[in-house]
Formats: C-alpha cells, sequence, structure tokens
C-alpha cells in the first residue's frame, strides 16, 4: 500500500514538472514575436478586463486557453492590470507585455508652447494635434479662454500660459494642457515673485510677468537676459520710456509684415512703449521659466541702452550706461548689417511698401535724429 501511494506520489510530482516544463516550453515559444510587424503597438486595456483576454488578443490565440489559465494562477502577480494605454514594443513576451501593463506607465504624448508665442499661436499647436481630444470650440478665440477654462476675468490672456512641454497621454483633452499651463505660470511665477530681489520697479507679480515677456522677446541668448532685464529696470526707475520694439510690433497687429515704419512708433496704442510710460496693460507673449526669473533678479547694472551685434540675433546686443556709447553700438550694428546685405545681395527681395521702413532685429533702442529705432 505504501509503495502505491508512494508511486502516485511520485506520478503526481513528474506530472506537475512535465506541466510546468510544458508551460515553460510553450509560453517561450511565444516570447518572441506576436505580430509580423516590427513597429510598437499601442494597446488600450478597458478597467477590469483580464490578463487572459488582453494576451489571447495580443497573441492570437496561439497557445492553449486552459494552458493560459494554469500559467495565470501560478503568477497572480501578473494579472492586477491597470487601465490605460500601453505601448508594446516589437518582440514582446507575456511577461514582458504584463509587466508594461502592470507598470501603469501608459504612453506618453508632447506638445510644445515655444518661448516667446502669444496664445493664438498655442491654439494653432492644439489644433494641430491628432492625440488630443478636441473639446476647444473650432472658432475659440484668445479672449473667449478666461470664460472657457474658468480663469477669471482677462480680457486678454497673453502670457497667463507658461511656455514649456506638456506631457499627455491618449484621451487627454486641449482643454486640460491649457488649464495645466495656466495653473504652471501661476504656481512658477508666484514662487519666483516670493524669492524676487529687493526695491523691483513692479506693483505686483503680474507687472513681472509683463516684462518678463518683453525680455523673452527682445533676446533668445539666455545668458545676456538679466543684463536686458537690468536695462528696462535701470529705464523705469529713471522715469524712461521702455522703447521696445516687440511691444511696437505686438500693438500694431497684423499690420506689422517683418518691418517696423516709421508710423509704427508713434502709433498710439496702449503697447507702443515709444509713446506710453511704463509698461503695457498686458503680456506681449508667452514667457519662459528663464525671463520670469530674468525679470525678477535682474543683474545690477547701469545700462539703460543696449543694441544688436548684427543681423544673427544669436550674437546677442552690446550693452550701454550713456547716449554716446549707445550711438557708437548703433553704428557698429549698422556696419555689420550693412555687410551682411552685402554678402547676400543676391538672395535680397524688393522691399514693398511706401513707408520709410526700420529694420526690425528685435532690440529696444532710443530713437535717434531721423527716426530710426537704432
Amino acid at each position: 500500500m505504501r509503495f502505491i501511494c508512494g508511486f502516485l506520489i511520485l506520478c503526481l510530482a513528474g506530472a506537475a514538472i512535465l506541466a510546468c516544463l510544458f508551460l515553460t516550453w510553450q509560453f517561450g515559444s511565444i516570447e518572441f514575436s506576436r505580430t509580423a510587424n516590427s513597429e510598437p503597438v499601442l494597446v488600450t486595456v478597458k478597467r477590469g478586463e483580464s490578463a487572459g483576454g488582453v494576451i489571447r488578443e495580443l497573441f492570437n490565440d496561439r497557445f492553449d486557453g486552459r494552458v493560459l489559465r494554469l500559467w495565470l494562477r501560478q503568477n497572480p502577480g501578473l494579472t492586477q492590470l491597470k487601465a490605460g494605454t500601453y505601448e508594446i514594443p516589437p518582440g514582446a513576451g507575456v511577461r514582458q507585455v504584463l509587466g508594461i501593463i502592470l507598470s501603469g506607465r501608459e504612453k506618453s504624448y508632447q506638445i510644445t508652447f515655444v518661448e516667446g508665442t502669444r496664445v493664438r499661436d498655442m491654439l494653432t499647436v492644439l489644433r494641430a494635434s491628432e492625440k488630443l481630444v478636441h473639446s476647444l470650440p473650432g472658432e475659440a478665440r484668445p479672449e473667449d479662454l478666461p470664460e472657457i477654462l474658468d480663469i477669471g476675468d482677462h480680457p486678454n490672456p497673453e502670457g497667463l500660459f507658461l511656455a514649456d512641454t506638456y506631457q499627455f497621454r491618449l484621451g487627454d483633452s486641449d482643454v486640460s494642457i491649457l488649464k495645466r499651463a495656466y495653473e504652471a505660470e501661476k504656481t512658477f511665477l508666484e514662487q519666483e515673485w516670493k524669492t524676487r530681489d529687493e526695491n523691483l520697479p513692479y506693483n505686483s507679480a503680474y507687472e513681472a510677468l509683463i516684462m518678463a515677456s518683453i525680455i523673452e522677446k527682445e533676446s533668445a541668448v539666455k545668458e545676456e537676459r538679466p543684463q536686458i532685464a537690468s536695462v528696462f529696470v535701470n529705464r523705469l526707475r529713471k522715469g524712461m520710456k521702455l522703447q521696445t520694439d516687440p511691444t511696437v510690433i505686438y500693438g500694431v497687429g497684423d499690420r506689422y509684415q517683418g518691418k517696423i515704419y516709421r508710423s509704427f512708433l508713434e502709433d498710439r496704442n496702449p503697447y507702443n512703449t515709444y509713446v506710453i510710460e511704463g509698461l503695457p496693460p498686458t503680456p506681449i507673449a508667452a514667457p519662459g521659466k528663464d525671463a520670469i526669473r530674468a525679470a525678477l533678479h535682474p543683474d545690477a547694472t547701469e545700462y539703460l541702452f543696449f543694441v544688436a551685434r548684427g543681423p544673427d540675433s544669436r550674437e546677442g546686443h552690446i550693452f550701454s550706461r550713456d547716449d554716446s556709447s549707445h550711438r557708437k553700438a548703433v553704428q557698429e550694428y549698422r556696419r555689420a548689417v550693412r555687410e551682411y546685405k552685402s554678402e547676400h545681395a543676391a538672395e535680397k527681395r524688393p522691399e514693398q511698401g511706401t513707408q520709410e521702413s526700420v529694420p526690425d532685429n528685435g532690440s529696444s533702442q532710443k530713437p535717434e535724429e531721423g527716426g530710426d529705432v537704432r
């Protein structure tokens, strides 16, 4: 009797070993290819969907369902799936597939609001995304966003959305991205405002945001933004007009077509800092974090003027303390522009328009005699 029992136990143990070997072979045989495709595949797992159902769908029922159920019973830790959309790499095996889903690391996408762009540009970027759910009305304008997003009374929401890159998943909406950008701007500005330098000529964090937007448009060179900020801060402290071209461009709207005309500098609108005192009423673009930091932590200088070194914005600017030095710097800029135009004369297109034009190089200067900004 003992012999028979021992034999049966041995048989059962052997069967168990064979079953494990069979399971190992069964699943090992399907570890390397799910389909003929060699590209990653997106898989959406619905809430409550079973691990068996996901595997059968992914592997096209290429193995016995009873074996699958037995294997999953032996591996209960692989069955607690998380709903979402996941990217499965080519050649993924069963364990790898379930591990990806169990991790909860859904396939993500990103959308970028470039520093210095306007709200209208952000709307264009959102509308072009094929991965977002489009909840905004197709005809939504920038001035409609405060009501749509429920973010308060802002007749002009320019600058209220942080220029940054935002990750999102399938099912996220354009509205959710804008809300995140708004909250990101609000949070970052509040944090930086608390640590701002003393005695800055701003009455509120919003005024600092306006300044940051001007700094953003004035220079693409990160390292010189605190110097740019110092010029504007010094001018505000002395009661001087800012005289910054980007505000002129913003104020004339669609009339600007690449050139700043003398008439633009004289245009009486609330954004023309050649006419108004102090800051314009709202930001003129979306500043990035570096520009906000520069506005709140400007360099300590005596600079009152700056002009571009040449037509290439990457070369930065020349800074001056007085009008005489600035005029010399302006002459250097004009010489660099003449040389550039001479070298690229064959590429020059005929100028349009009848008004006298002022070359725009993204700098903010005192107008010289004759009307030139430089």
